[in-house]
């Protein structure tokens, strides 16, 4: 098997099958990332890619994979009979930047080599998915490709434009929107604390809002990491940025949760989170919003705030 590091999967991946089809971030221009900093994108060779497909077809084990919610049927999937090799993640930080082509012609290997696959899925950008035509993206959902994972990371169009995702709300809506006439599932990703101090408030309300457009299966939420190799690191380091407390994070989360209308799944389960709140919205919403308040409340009797350790390797 290839891989480049580094190797990064979303956490409910955990069981899936690895397949390197690109290496770094086509876009590789967010001011809070340093994943692939030092990693050019490149799309890997395509005899490699059948290679080590071929491979994960012959070694992939049976295994049990945890339970997790289905928040589009409500349906807890159980873990009783399902395999290792029923999942296929494609690396790295944007797979789905790939051709057409390309795309469809990996998802027959897979089909071949790991016939008992049931979902091919990869990190994407909202620029990944314009660059596909409708009847592409239909021919893509007909051959596996299901639970894209979108890095939205904010609904505020003034933080978007501060943190260089590439697009717009505009933009974004637009291409969800498409995606949503395709059978092709997605989930979203928000950031707490990408606002700064004093401005999570605003910037989960105006999240929320953009949220309540579209219609994920998931919001997936974790806490920002100041890197210090990053733009916002060096804004960080001046004084022009000043970071969110523990307290501002869960506070800002709560703010999100609440103002949340759409039945989706909610989960802030990544290792940079200081809590995990899971849960299906708005079915758990009351349950969560009590959690966090009493998070809040046991926070703000301490004399000093703890602060979460984010070093994240």
């Amino acid at each position: 098997m290839h891989y480049t590091e580094p190797i990064m999967r979303p956490p409910c991946e955990g069981y899936s099958i690895l397949i390197e089809a690109t290496a770094g971030c086509s876009h590789n221009k967010c001011t809070f990332c340093s994943a692939y900093k030092e990693t050019c994108f490149r799309i890997a060779p395509m005899e490699q890619i059948r290679q080590d497909i071929v491979e994960a077809g012959r070694f992939a084990t049976f295994m049990q994979t945890p339970r997790y919610l289905d928040a589009t049927t409500n349906y807890v999937l159980s873990s009783a009979g399902t395999k290792h090799n029923e999942r296929v993640f494609l690396l790295s930080g944007d797979a789905f930047a790939m051709s057409f082509k390309d795309l469809k012609q990996i998802a027959l290997w897979i089909h071949e080599y790991i016939p008992s696959t049931k979902v091919i899925t990869a990190f994407t950008t909202v620029n990944d998915i314009r660059r596909k035509t409708l009847e592409e993206l239909k021919e893509l959902a007909a051959l596996g490709y299901n639970d894209l994972y979108v890095g939205t990371e904010t609904g505020s169009p003034d933080i978007l434009a501060w943190i260089k995702k590439g697009h717009t709300l505009q933009d974004a809506l637009e291409q969800l929107h498409r995606l949503e006439n395709t059978s092709i599932r997605y989930s979203v990703q928000y950031i707490t604390g990408l606002a700064g101090s004093g401005n999570g408030v605003k910037n989960a309300v105006e999240s929320a809002e953009f949220f309540n457009q579209i219609h994920p299966y998931m919001i997936g939420s974790s806490s920002l990491t100041i890197f210090p190799d990053t733009e916002l690191g060096n804004a960080f380091a001046h004084g022009t940025f000043t970071e969110a407390s523990e307290l501002e994070r869960i506070e800002e989360m709560r703010v999100l949760i609440n103002h949340i209308k759409i039945n989706t799944f909610f989960s802030s389960q990544h290792i940079s989170s200081m809590i995990p709140v899971v849960g299906l919205l708005p079915n758990d919403k009351e349950r969560l919003l009590s959690n966090l308040d009493r998070v809040i409340a046991e926070l703000k009797s301490m004399k000093m705030l703890p602060k979460y350790e984010r070093n994240i390797v």
